[in-house]
């Protein structure tokens, strides 16, 4: 299986999650496939290693962002100054 996702290459997709949302996104793919009757990789039951399916990659990519403070800051303030430069503009 490829680790790419929408086209970027694997350092792009794995993005590092806290153990807390792996372990939620794993319930998730569980309760995915127990309860509404979901396929991960066209596989029974949740694949392993959990960490390489598409499921994982795609979510870990767009969420990862959240997790990461450093970032968040950044665009904050990127968005801050924009918004000043407007107001005194």
């Amino acid at each position: 299986m490829s680790n790419d996702v929408d086209g970027a290459g694997p350092a792009e997709a794995l993005v590092s999650l806290p153990d807390l949302a792996i372990d939620a996104l794993r319930s998730a793919a569980h309760e995915f496939v127990n309860e509404h009757g979901w396929s991960l990789d066209g596989e029974i039951g949740v694949p392993e290693p959990f960490e390489q399916t598409q499921f994982f990659l795609v979510l870990s990519k767009h969420l990862g962002p959240l997790f990461n403070v450093e970032a968040y800051k950044a665009a904050r303030i990127a968005a801050l100054k924009a918004e000043l430069l407007s107001l005194e503009g």
